[in-house]
């Protein structure tokens, strides 16, 4: 039989695509996000019919991807991507780079035209086979349905694909799905009613006429012009998966890897409990973990803790040891000329501060370890010793018990009241009564920001600006940021991803050409049923290239242009065009007003802060030599 009028075509088409979506159900995974197309037919309209999956539509594959970031980063759990084929499989890379630098679960399923048709001069065809290189920890090119596959290993291909995403070093994997067309049955019927779909129905209703029994009970029915009991046989083989609910293959992974401890690790508590000079740093791993946990942990080393904005314990949480301005202090680096600890024990990776960084390179430590959940190199300096690979939280929990009478850094005295000493300056810097600036507003609105809400920072001079200037006593936050790739592509679609998940009332702090790079992805936000709020830092460009070496040239404006991206744009239009409020504040003052308002409101807000790129350069350079003359040279 000749394959383009194979009868059976669409409705294994069909059958595929609802025992994926399925599996994926049994496994946990509700979360698929889409953008339309017609190669993905069976798949979207697998995902469309299911009563347990909450489908995504966006129109962008790029924003679409990005979404479902944000949808893992606020479960943990992988969000799972439709994409049709041709370039929109190349739009959704970006958001791959992303997720595989940072370790989010993400699994992509691409359709793709069969065989016949690749490397043809179809239109719409590209390679998709391999497409994402590197980036993803497993991929399968699944061949087109047909009988000569046993359904069971469609079934197997996912468990595998969920798995891979979300086991210890998690990541992206990728699908993709060859299908001919037809793509679905011409008779297909498809009801309203979602609430009793199953796969045995789809099977067994092919001969069935429409009545209201089989409206009420079943979402598909199949007037077949092929016998029924072909795709009863077909599917004789998985009939106890069709009569129950677990997955086809379920992994069981033990999360106690840290149960029976080397003589090395045991070695390595030892010298930690001894260890007076030593140095804590929380990267951003840490906003994975029950702070509770970080929080024992941190009691009983009695070392400075130098805390990422991105380890979640930057805000709502106090300790003597937890130094919120170690990126201060590091403005002139002679303030911790003394400090040379002998064991620097970092817990995550992708610290912001740079000056950090540098710091740790002049200490050159002979005893720098990493725990993360990571087996990729987290090394950029080449000191680190040794590096632990492990489910973080249950190896701080087990560390916890073995940690006996540590001892009290000499110099966490020392460090804690220079830390004060520069809150005291800020709180002064930044008084209400002053003009408006861009770290002012950072540090008001991380003073604001209610408790227990989301907070998503954009990359460039916002995370910066929030990891410098927030205030310790502020409340905590759920607080998420794209550091994997640090671009500033898919930024508004990630938040709206992440506010999705958390279910609560969501604050973005961004820069205007972060917000330009991604401003069709605010449709996302419509649908959000919490108060959501857009502050945008807008210095008409690329704000951080002021900051720069080239920054001295920029007298010549056509080299400016070219690092600055000037543009001259105001965003009170998108703001209309999207449904949204808009503010514009001129003071502090008023910035605090608008913003507490916006907070509780069901329609979302943009508040826009009109800055010059060159002012705020020169105001940063004032901060940083008033700070180094505020604290004292010496410990």
């Amino acid at each position: 039989m000749p394959i383009m009028n194979n009868p059976f075509t669409p409705y294994l088409n069909s059958l595929w695509a609802f025992l994926i979506i399925e599996e994926f159900v049994r496994l946990g995974n509700h979360n698929i996000c889409i953008s339309p197309g017609s190669r993905n037919t069976p798949l979207a309209t697998a995902a469309a019919l299911h009563p347990k999956i909450a489908s995504t539509v966006h129109y962008d594959e790029r924003g679409t991807a990005f979404y479902a970031i944000g949808q893992a980063k606020g479960t943990q759990k992988a969000s799972v991507v439709i994409s049709t084929s041709g370039s929109a499989v190349a739009n959704i890379m970006p958001a791959i780079v992303e997720a595989a630098m940072d370790r989010i679960p993400l699994i992509i399923i691409t359709a793709d035209r069969p065989p016949e048709l690749r490397n043809t001069g179809a239109n719409q065809t590209i390679d998709q086979v391999k497409f994402f290189s590197d980036y993803v920890l497993w991929q399968f090119d699944l061949p087109c349905p047909t009988l000569d596959i046993l359904p069971e290993t469609v079934l197997g291909i996912i468990d595998q694909a969920v798995f891979r995403s979300e086991n210890i070093t998690k990541g992206v994997v990728h699908i993709n799905c060859m299908f001919r067309e037809p793509f679905l049955p011409e008779s297909l019927v498809l009801t309203k009613n979602r609430r009793s779909f199953s796969i045995q129905q789809f099977v067994q209703n092919s001969n069935m006429s429409l009545n209201s029994e089989i409206i009420n009970k079943s979402v598909v029915d199949i007037h077949s012009h092929i016998k029924k009991d072909v795709l009863l046989d077909y599917t004789t083989s998985i009939d106890s998966w069709l009569h129950t609910t677990p997955p086809k293959t379920d992994y069981l992974v033990s999360t106690n890897s840290t149960s029976n401890l080397t003589d090395e690790f045991e070695s390595l508590i030892t010298s930690m409990s001894k260890t007076a000079n030593g140095l804590l740093i929380l990267g951003n791993v840490c906003s994975r973990i029950n702070p509770n946990i970080l929080m024992n942990f941190l009691k009983k080393l009695k070392w400075p803790i130098f805390v990422d904005i991105n380890s979640g314990l930057r805000q709502g949480y106090t300790s003597r040891y937890l130094v919120h301005y170690y990126d201060q202090l590091l403005y002139d680096p002679r303030q911790l000329d003394s400090f040379s600890p002998d064991l620097i024990f970092q817990i995550g990776h992708h610290v912001i501060s740079r000056r950090l960084l540098n710091f740790l390179n002049q200490c050159q430590p002979e005893n720098y370890v990493i725990l993360t959940d990571s087996h990729c190199r987290i090394d950029p300096n080449h000191h680190v010793s040794k590096q632990i690979v492990t489910n973080v939280s249950e190896c701080l929990k087990r560390v916890v018990t073995k940690i006996k009478n540590s001892q009290k850094s000499p110099i966490v005295e020392s460090i804690n009241h220079k830390s004060n000493q520069i809150d005291q300056f800020l709180t002064r810097e930044f008084e209400l009564n002053k003009p408006i600036t861009e770290p002012g507003i950072v540090r008001h609105l991380s003073k604001i920001i209610p408790a227990n809400t989301g907070l998503f920072v954009g990359s460039s001079m916002a995370i910066r600006y929030m990891d410098m200037f927030s205030a310790p006593s502020g409340n905590a936050t759920r607080i998420s940021s794209n550091r994997g790739a640090s671009g500033i592509d898919g930024s508004i679609a990630t938040a709206a991803g992440f506010a999705s998940m958390i279910n609560k009332p969501m604050t973005v702090l961004i820069g205007d050409l972060t917000l330009l790079h991604d401003m069709n992805s605010l449709i996302l936000i419509k649908s959000h049923i919490h108060p959501f709020v857009i502050v945008v830092l807008n210095n008409d460009g690329g704000g951080i290239f002021s900051m720069l070496p080239i920054a001295k040239h920029f007298e010549n404006k056509n080299l400016e242009q070219h690092f600055s991206s000037t543009h001259g744009l105001k965003f009170d239009k998108a703001a209309a065009m999207f449904g949204f409020n808009y503010e514009s504040p001129s003071s502090l003052k008023s910035f605090l007003s608008i913003y507490t308002q916006a907070i509780k409101q069901s329609v979302p807000t943009i508040i826009e802060i009109s800055s010059n790129r060159s002012e705020n350069a020169k105001y940063l350079d004032k901060i940083k030599n008033q700070i180094t003359h505020c604290t004292i040279k010496t410990l």
